[in-house]
């Protein structure tokens, strides 16, 4: 094993946060990669197959006497797009995303692994993450539920939403690497931890959303627009747009496998850094004897005592904020284009 240079902890800037996480990811680029492509081109083999399938078969049925639901493409699409689901789920999330973390906490505090040691080393995370994983889509589905509730589910449930599902499981998977918890009580920390800077991280989240939009979203649709009209100009009509999804298809896989890793080590960051400032684990950690493995240094230190409730009234008006925030860009977008189609309707009539 390799020592580098450990971190001097310190609440960080956002600025400071993104540089480590940058610098973490380059000095480590070819072992995140491998890491996270061993259960992710798989995943996004199937996806690109079931997709084309998809598209393949609403294609070249519109106009047809053949119904949708008896084409074999069509079963298949949707037999792949389940595997893959499953895929994703079983072994990104549940196997290569905890590696990923233990490999991002050894290089953020000094210590360097290959990709073998690490799926050795941080390989036994993958039940309580495959368990953690199934309780936290039981509890978004609950939440879903609630959006519909009149009244209290309305003004409430889509902020609830927004904050169990791109902050609280963000934090998940450091919190069962980093403190061997799992289940409930995994949700519960990575709760705790998140309701500690819950306007700075649903922000964060804002952010990664929106880099996420211009890195992939937006080049893949590109992408597909170009190669749909230079298949056709090349004089291939029947199949142009689907080897058009295709192409889109797989390179916005390739480049989202470039950038879940970064995204990942940004999360792992946030989560130490939510603990030096809210638990001192800068001072905890200095004070700790450190051996061979910084793991054990880390889960030496206790964690601070949780919140006795897990919902506060203040809580309940932030996520009446998210609710209307979210509300309110839906209506507008909607109105816009509502706006836009009937001006191109009355210019064309």
């Amino acid at each position: 094993m390799e020592n580098t240079t450990a971190p001097s902890l310190h609440p960080l800037r956002l600025g400071e946060l993104l540089d480590q996480a940058i610098r973490i990811y380059r000095r480590n680029f070819l072992t995140v990669i491998g890491i996270i492509a061993l259960g992710y081109i798989p995943y996004a083999i199937l996806q690109v197959g079931s997709s084309a399938l998809s598209i393949y078969s609403l294609t070249t049925l519109s106009g047809s006497s053949m119904g949708l639901f008896t084409s074999p493409a069509y079963w298949l699409s949707l037999l792949g797009g389940l595997i893959s689901a499953i895929l994703y789920g079983v072994f990104v999330y549940g196997l290569c995303i905890p590696v990923l973390i233990g490999t991002t906490t050894k290089s953020y505090f000094g210590q360097k692994i290959g990709i073998l040691d690490a799926y050795k080393e941080f390989g036994s995370a993958w039940g309580r993450m495959v368990g953690t994983f199934i309780l936290l889509a039981i509890l978004v589905m609950v939440a879903l539920i609630w959006i519909v509730v009149p009244i209290a589910g309305w003004f409430t449930g889509l902020g609830l939403l927004v904050f169990l599902g791109s902050v609280v499981a963000q934090l998940i998977p450091a919190v069962i690497v980093n403190e061997k918890l799992s289940g409930m009580d995994a949700i519960s920390r990575a709760w705790d931890l998140g309701r500690r800077r819950f306007w700075w991280l649903i922000g964060f989240v804002v952010i990664f959303v929106l880099f996420d939009q211009l890195a992939v979203s937006g080049p893949a649709q590109l992408i597909n627009y170009l190669a749909t009209t230079l298949l056709k100009q090349a004089g291939v009509f029947e199949y142009a747009e689907t080897i058009a999804i295709l192409i889109a298809t797989l390179s916005a896989s390739f480049v989202h496998l470039l950038i879940l890793p970064i995204q990942l080590i940004a999360w792992t960051l946030v989560y130490f850094d939510l603990r030096v400032r809210t638990e001192g684990f800068d001072l905890a950690i200095s004070t700790v004897s450190p051996s061979e493995n910084v793991m054990t240094d880390i889960a030496s230190i206790p964690a601070s005592p949780r919140a006795p409730r897990w919902l506060t009234w203040d809580e309940v008006g932030k996520f009446v904020v998210i609710t209307l925030v979210v509300g309110g860009i839906y209506a507008l977008v909607i109105g816009a284009l509502a706006f836009l189609g009937l001006g191109l309707n009355s210019l064309l009539n």
